[in-house]
């Protein structure tokens, strides 16, 4: 009778897999969502346009609109709507919204940028001012300058706000805010 050789035993290493289970929704200019679970919300290309990002238990909530008071009926009014129905307003006061981006100056025309800066600064207040009326007490707004391009992703899992600022001339710089 013939032997058979040995059986080879192959061991196999369990190594942490390197890739996220967080699926990544793009919030484009002129539109609001939400989203829960794993799922990240995300929205770049911030200049003058203005970005407001809540996180509230398992579920984030993400606008992303050049104008607010153009877009009041199909961006801005539906953000808030979503806000009504998913978070009681007994709740609201310590939850901290992050508004990004309404930068200014952002055309070399002077003439150009008047008027536009003037209908962003009275966007930002609006936003302020609609949030707060919200329920919203502290609302943390970081105001993009001159030339910078921001971006905002709302990361659910670990209950942040991801804050990317890229300024000409510059270091890509990055703020984490906690939810």
């Amino acid at each position: 009778m013939g032997t058979h050789p040995p059986k080879r035993t192959t061991i196999r290493r369990r190594t942490p897999q390197h890739t996220s289970s967080a699926k990544e929704v793009e919030v484009p200019m002129h539109c609001s969502k939400t989203a829960n679970g794993s799922t990240q919300l995300d929205t770049g290309g911030l200049g003058p346009c203005i970005a407001v990002g809540i996180i509230y238990r398992n579920r984030s909530f993400l606008f992303h609109s050049p104008d607010l008071i153009v877009e009041k009926e199909i961006v801005t009014d539906p953000f808030f709507k979503l806000l009504d129905k998913y978070i009681p307003t007994s709740e609201r006061e310590t939850i901290r919204p992050v508004i990004a981006a309404g930068g200014t100056g952002m055309y070399d025309d002077s003439e150009l940028d008047s008027p536009i800066d003037e209908e962003i600064l009275n966007a930002r207040d609006q936003i302020k001012k609609r949030l707060r009326e919200a329920g919203f007490k502290t609302i943390r707004a970081f105001w993009a300058e001159k030339g910078d391009s921001q971006s905002l992703r709302l990361d659910i899992k670990n209950k942040k706000a991801i804050l990317e600022i890229d300024s000409p001339g510059s270091e890509k710089k990055r703020r984490c805010l906690l939810f």
